[in-house]
């Protein structure tokens, strides 16, 4: 890959005017994107059992409803 597919994130990261802190970027092929931690909607059951897992996993794994972590901006 070319370093001026990727270069331009890594100037803009270093540049004075950047406000970006604790953020994560993916730079390849002239494409930029932020890459974040999100969790789903998941299950709740105060008795939780690997089959109440089994039985749920479609929720566990559903990434229609994602909440992001924020770690910092």
């Amino acid at each position: 890959m070319p370093p001026a597919l990727v270069s331009p994130a890594a100037a803009f990261l270093a540049h004075e005017t950047c406000t970006l802190n604790g953020v994560v970027l993916a730079s390849a092929a002239g494409h930029v994107a932020r890459i974040i931690l999100a969790q789903t909607g998941g299950i709740t059951d105060t008795n939780l059992t690997p089959e109440h897992i089994v039985d749920g996993s479609a929720e566990i794994l559903d990434t229609a409803g994602l909440t992001p972590w924020v770690i910092g901006l």
